[in-house]
C-alpha cells in the first residue's frame, strides 16, 4: 500500500515565549514521524528560521508550499511548541485550499520548568487553536491525550491511528470501482446509484462479462504470464485437489484478463457478476481468482455487490488486511451469536483450512464441470470489525459497523463459515433491517471503528451508526 503524505506545521507565539521551544519541536517531531511509513512534508528550515508558523506571512509561506505539493499531501498535523499563534495556524488550510484530515497536537509542559522562559502554555493555546479551526470550518482529529510529547508510545499510536483514517478518507475519495457483468435479475438487493457514488468522488467503471471472456479466450497458453499464473494457482488452491484440469485452464484465462481490465482501468475494487451467466458461458466460478485478488490488495465481490465492494475497500484501507464478503446468515440458541457464510470466495489468509471444490449447491447431474471452483474451509478465530455502506436512504451514504469475535465453533457446511459473537446481536439486527441495509457484510481481521467513526462521520460525511461505541 502507498505511503500517506503528511505536513508538519509548528505554531509558535513570538515574542511571548522562547523561540527554542520551536526549533527543539521540529527536531523531536521529525525524528519521531521518520519512524513512521509516511512521506513528510515541512516548510524547508531555510524558508522558516525558526522553522514555525508566528504571523501570517509564515502561514502564507506554507499555504504555497502546500499547494504545490497538494498531490502529495493526505493530512495535515499542526503542532503547538507553545500557545502559537492560533489565527495563523487556522488560516494555512484555507489559504492552501488543502481539503484534508487534520491532526491538532500540543506539547505538554514540565511542572518543574514554569519560568518565563521555560514555560510553553500549549495546554491553553489548543483550546484556542481548536476554536479557530471551527471558525474557518475545519474538521480536525485530537489524540487520546491533550498534550502529549512526541517522543512517547501513546503520541505514535495516534499517529499510526490518524494515518489510518487519512487512508481511509483519500481511498474512498478516489475509489475507482468494476463492475463487471449485470446484476443478477432476481438479486434487486443489489442495484445501486452510481451518480450519488460520483457525488462522493468515487468513480464505477462497468464492463460486460462477454467482455472478458472474450479476453479470456485469447490468452495463449504458451505465453510467460499463463505459466505464472497456472503456477501460482496450482500451489495456492490447486494442490491436491480434485478440481479438473480444463476448470484449472479457464480459472488461469479468466484471471488473467480480470487482471489486465482492472489494471487498464485503475480499479481499486470490483464485483463481479459469479452467478449464473459465468457458469453457463464459461463453466468456472471465479471465487479462487477473487480470493486470489483479494489477497493482493484488490477487494473482489460477489454477486455484483458494488456497495460491498466499496465496504470491503474502507476496512482494508483502515487495517492493511485483506477484506471478505459474507451473508449474515443463521442463528442458534444463543441470541448474540450468528453466521458469516458464502460459498465462497474469501480470501485463503482470513481461512484455518482452505480446500479447492465444486459448489455444492451447484454440482449436481451435467452442471457438475461448471460447478468448480469456489473456496471450502472456517475462519480463523480472532477479532473483526464487521462493515456495510449502504445507499439505500437515496440521497446520501450511510453505513454501520461494530466488531465482533469469531469463535473456534465448528458446523457442518459447504463453503466457507465462521460462528461470531456480537454484543447485543439482536438490537444491530434489527438496526440493519430498520435502516435498508442488505444481507452482505464486509469483515477484517482487527478493531477499526475509530478510524471508520472519525473518517465517515468527521470527514466523508457519510452517516456512520458505530455499534457497541465506547
Amino acid at each position: 500500500m502507498e505511503k500517506i503524505g503528511l505536513g508538519l506545521v509548528i505554531g509558535h507565539r513570538m515574542g511571548a515565549f522562547p523561540d527554542k521551544h520551536p526549533i527543539e519541536a521540529r527536531k523531536l517531531l521529525i525524528k519521531q514521524l521518520e519512524k513512521l511509513p509516511i512521506n513528510l512534508f515541512i516548510l524547508p528550515q531555510e524558508d522558516s528560521p525558526l522553522g514555525a508558523v508566528a504571523s501570517l506571512n509564515d502561514a502564507k509561506k506554507y499555504a504555497d508550499y502546500f499547494s504545490k505539493n497538494r498531490n502529495s499531501i493526505q493530512g495535515v498535523i499542526l503542532s503547538l511548541a507553545d500557545f502559537g499563534d492560533e489565527g495563523s495556524l487556522s488560516s494555512i488550510l484555507n489559504l492552501a485550499d488543502l481539503n484534508v484530515p487534520v491532526f491538532v497536537h500540543a506539547f505538554a509542559d514540565d511542572p518543574s520548568a514554569m519560568s518565563i522562559a521555560e514555560r510553553k502554555d500549549a495546554f491553553c493555546g489548543k483550546f484556542s487553536l481548536c476554536n479557530n479551526l471551527m471558525q474557518n470550518g475545519v474538521k480536525f482529529t485530537l489524540g487520546e491525550n491533550h498534550v502529549e510529547s512526541p517522543d512517547s508510545k501513546e503520541f505514535l499510536l495516534d499517529i499510526q491511528n490518524f494515518i489510518a483514517t487519512c487512508r481511509v478518507v483519500h481511498g474512498l475519495k478516489h475509489a475507482r470501482i468494476g463492475c463487471i457483468g449485470a446484476r443478477t435479475p432476481n438479486f434487486k438487493t443489489m442495484r445501486f446509484n452510481e451518480k450519488l457514488l460520483q457525488r462522493n468522488g468515487i468513480t464505477v467503471e462497468t464492463c460486460d462479462l462477454s467482455s472478458i471472456i472474450k479476453s479470456a479466450d485469447s490468452v495463449v497458453k504458451t505465453d510467460t504470464l499463463y505459466k505464472i499464473k497456472n503456477d501460482l494457482f496450482r500451489d495456492k488452491f490447486f494442490k491436491d485437489s480434485s478440481v479438473p484440469e480444463t476448470s484449472i485452464d479457464k480459472i488461469v484465462r479468466f484471471s488473467i484478463a480480470i487482471e489486465a481490465w482492472v489494471k487498464e482501468n485503475s480499479i481499486t475494487t470490483f464485483a463481479i457478476q459469479c452467478w449464473p451467466s459465468l457458469q453457463d458461458a464459461m463453466g468456472i466460478y471465479p471465487c479462487t481468482i477473487m480470493s486470489a485478488l483479494s489477497d493482493e490488495g484488490i477487494p473482489a465481490a460477489c454477486e455484483t455487490d458494488v456497495m460491498g465492494a466499496l465496504s470491503m475497500l474502507a476496512l482494508q484501507l483502515a487495517s492493511t488486511n485483506s477484506s471478505a464478503l459474507f451473508d449474515l446468515n443463521n442463528n442458534g440458541s444463543d441470541k448474540n451469536e450468528m453466521v458469516l457464510f458464502h460459498c465462497s470466495n474469501s480470501p485463503k489468509s482470513m481461512m484455518q483450512s482452505c480446500k479447492a471444490t465444486c459448489n455444492a449447491m451447484d454440482c449436481k447431474g451435467d452442471r457438475l464441470d461448471s460447478s468448480y471452483s469456489t473456496l471450502e474451509g472456517k475462519l480463523k478465530t480472532g477479532e473483526i470489525t464487521m462493515l456495510r455502506v449502504s445507499d439505500s436512504l437515496g440521497d446520501k451514504l450511510h453505513a454501520y459497523c461494530t466488531t465482533a469475535d469469531i469463535t473456534d465453533k465448528s458446523l457442518s457446511t459447504f463453503g466457507t463459515y465462521g460462528v461470531i459473537k456480537v454484543d447485543r446481536l439482536q438490537e444491530l439486527l434489527n438496526y440493519g433491517c430498520s435502516n435498508g441495509f442488505e444481507h452482505h457484510i464486509a469483515i477484517n481481521y482487527g478493531d477499526s471503528k475509530k478510524i471508520l467513526d472519525e473518517a465517515f462521520n468527521k470527514y466523508l460525511k457519510w452517516d456512520l451508526y458505530v455499534h457497541g461505541k465506547k
